[in-house]
């Protein structure tokens, strides 16, 4: 894997998020607000084309806006499709990961958007989920905007551990079925067999 891009963005135009083109005005405005500030990551793999490969993103969040009209739950699988939490295969390449999160800039210091997240490649051999690879960054947004607090590296064990945790737990990010079920397990060690 590899990390191709990783920066700070604001967009006080447009917003961050796509818009429904039949919102109106006011919620058009609303979306701006709500999505000026976040970063953006994207994360290749190389290697041949595989079924069984998928994109999973955990995160903890604090200071959550609304998202779909429900407050995410304070640790979530990121947009998990009903039973599986591998909702970025559907928007993107299956060599490909993106995501842009992002919230508005708060009045006040530390009040504003606090966002961590392990995003990982995993082999799924239904039930079984198992990480190759994976990635974590930290950043909150304040005032002025968003800043990094731990730009993307390499996760540690530790964080396998928790986002292991967190995927067993099934949650998504507007509390649906993201895969509770399934049996999800950490990287192999070198030379391991995946059994």
């Amino acid at each position: 894997m590899t990390i191709v891009n990783y920066r700070i963005v604001k967009d006080t135009v447009n917003g961050l998020r796509p818009a429904n083109l039949s919102w109106t005005p006011a919620e058009r405005a609303a979306n701006v607000k709500a999505s000026e500030h976040g970063v953006e990551i994207e994360v290749e793999r190389d290697g041949n084309p595989c079924v069984g490969l998928h994109w999973v993103q955990t995160v903890k969040k604090r200071n959550a806006t609304r998202f779909h009209g429900l407050i995410p739950p304070p640790e979530f699988v990121d947009t998990g499709v009903t039973g599986t939490p591998f909702q970025y295969d559907a928007d993107s390449p299956e060599d490909e990961f993106s995501d842009t999160p992002c919230g508005p800039a708060p009045s006040t210091f530390g009040m504003g958007l606090d966002f961590a997240a392990t995003v990982s490649l995993v082999v799924w051999t239904p039930p079984r989920v198992t990480i190759v690879e994976g990635y974590t960054y930290h950043f909150q947004i304040g005032p002025a905007g968003a800043f990094w607090i731990l730009k993307p590296r390499e996760a540690t064990d530790a964080e396998y551990t928790d986002q292991v945790r967190i995927l067993i737990a099934g949650v998504g990010e507007v509390h649906q079925d993201s895969g509770k079920n399934l049996q999800y397990r950490k990287p192999p060690q070198l030379g391991a067999i995946n059994q």
